[in-house]
């Protein structure tokens, strides 16, 4: 689970763990070793797919903020 996220605040279904599971086997046999920046763009495009609304960037900036937050409280 993810830490300071409520089990309430969302609701994934079987289809979007199938997506999840998905997108990571594709950047795995895409490249030997993804980046952060390669992940992050493979689920923008997945998610994109399931929402024409979703907002690439803001994911991103989202993503690494809550990454930049991890690694403060785990130093």
């Amino acid at each position: 689970m993810i830490d300071n996220v409520k089990p309430q605040a969302y609701r994934w279904s079987r289809a979007t763990y199938v997506m999840v599971a998905a997108t990571i086997a594709e950047l795995y046999r895409d490249t030997d070793c993804p980046t952060i920046w390669d992940t992050m763009a493979k689920f923008a495009v997945a998610f994109k797919v399931d929402n024409p609304r979703f907002d690439s960037d803001r994911f991103r900036k989202a993503a690494l903020a809550y990454s930049d937050n991890m690694e403060r409280e785990n130093a």
